[in-house]
């Protein structure tokens, strides 16, 4: 009876991974549709096979999905919920006979979900590291979770669009505002938080479990309904806020809206903000004469180095004064606080996703601002100074790190 029972529950337990693997390949079939409408690809082909024409016989290689990008180069790409060494070889014996007959498959995956458990993650993170080490060999060219594919996508499509990289990371910042709706709304998530019920698989739950949690939602929390939405009105001025998304969460006790400002980064320094010397005034409600000179000074200038060949007395009064404002230098920057924005247009937490280090954040304002504090940009603030492009003499840009 032992053994029986044994034997039913790993059959129970591989019965439950064989139906989150076919999640998975549903959610990526949906995702890739959405990539596509986006003009990130140009083709999809679902259940991809190829016979070796050498051989009479059915088609004996095949991937979940091949895509084609612009170019005419493709990957092909597989789902998995169980990423072992030995279960994976029927894969590597694909990729390489798919390659083979095919030229333009540049790059094969494997995919697997957001919310693995952690020794299914550990041993992810094994033959991944194994394959970019060359300690195996490997005709797959990397094992990456169901996110990751999703932004290897978009920088493929971005690199390949030709244009400035300005563009690439605003193009970036938007498909995660985008992906970040998504996973708010997704209702698997918001069952799997209400039941814990570990089979269920959801959207990166690991990051709507963090966002949650942030909100002060512990797991006894019964969510009812959440409603995330990008629909948030521009200023007053016809600028965009601060706040990208707007999340309103009832639970049975309740009904609470939180507003997030988003930043995907790769970059130690990235824009932060951009207004005009007279806003900085007017907002941060700058008295000292000489500190609203030199704020005009630096805008005319463009730049620490400039200001300080041009016009030493504007340098060292900003250099002096400015970072008395810090408080309120910060509030604003990051949270449009004291600005022309009300309501949802002013954000209560900051969202980051730093891709060099492969790193999910949600700070509160307060968080955001201890840690500001904390960092050593230029005249005394957490911010580098400079301009726009095209903007030189109408604005000042801050830089930042998140």
């Amino acid at each position: 009876m032992i053994v029986r029972s044994a034997i039913t529950l790993r059959n129970e337990d591989n019965s439950q991974k064989s139906k989150i693997g076919r999640t998975v390949k549903l959610d990526l079939a949906e995702k890739l549709k959405d990539l596509k409408l986006k003009g990130h690809i140009k083709n999809i082909t679902e259940k991809y096979a190829l016979a070796d024409p050498s051989i009479k016989g059915k088609e004996q290689f095949m991937f979940d999905f091949k895509i084609d990008f612009h170019d005419n180069s493709s990957w092909i790409i597989h789902c998995t919920n169980s990423i072992r060494t030995d279960r994976i070889k029927g894969n590597y014996f694909d990729a390489e006979h798919l390659k083979r007959l095919n030229p333009f498959i540049e790059s094969a995956f494997i995919v697997y979900p957001d919310n693995q458990s952690s020794e299914d993650l550990r041993s992810a993170q094994r033959v991944a590291e194994s394959i970019k080490n060359n300690e195996i060999y490997s005709p797959i060219d990397d094992v990456i979770s169901f996110r990751g594919i999703v932004f290897l996508i978009e920088a493929k499509s971005i690199n390949l669009s030709g244009k400035s990289s300005g563009y690439g990371y605003a193009i970036k910042g938007l498909d995660l505002e985008t992906l970040l709706v998504q996973i708010l709304n997704n209702s698997a998530n918001r069952d799997l938080w209400n039941t814990q019920d570990k089979h269920l698989i959801g959207n990166s739950f690991d990051w709507f479990y963090t966002l949650l949690n942030k909100f002060g939602y512990t797991e006894e929390t019964l969510i009812k309904k959440i409603h995330a939405t990008k629909d948030i009105p521009k200023l007053p001025s016809g600028g965009y806020p601060k706040s990208d998304i707007s999340v309103t969460i009832t639970t049975e006790n309740d009904e609470k809206v939180y507003n997030l400002s988003c930043k995907r980064v790769t970059k130690s320094f990235v824009s932060i903000h951009q207004y005009s010397s007279e806003n900085f005034v007017k907002v941060l409600q700058i008295k000292e004469d000489s500190l609203k000179l030199a704020l005009k000074k630096f805008q005319e200038n463009g730049g620490k180095v400039k200001l300080k060949e041009n016009d030493l007395s504007s340098y060292d009064i900003l250099n002096s004064l400015i970072k008395m404002y810090n408080p309120q230098l910060i509030d604003w920057a990051f949270f449009g606080i004291g600005g022309e924005g009300s309501g949802i247009q002013i954000a209560d937490y900051l969202v980051s996703w730093n891709e060099s280090t492969n790193s999910f954040s949600v700070l509160s304002k307060d968080q955001v601002l201890q840690k500001q504090l904390l960092h050593d940009g230029q005249f005394g603030t957490p911010f580098m100074w400079t301009y726009a492009s095209k903007s030189k003499g109408k604005s000042i840009q801050l830089k930042g790190k998140v």
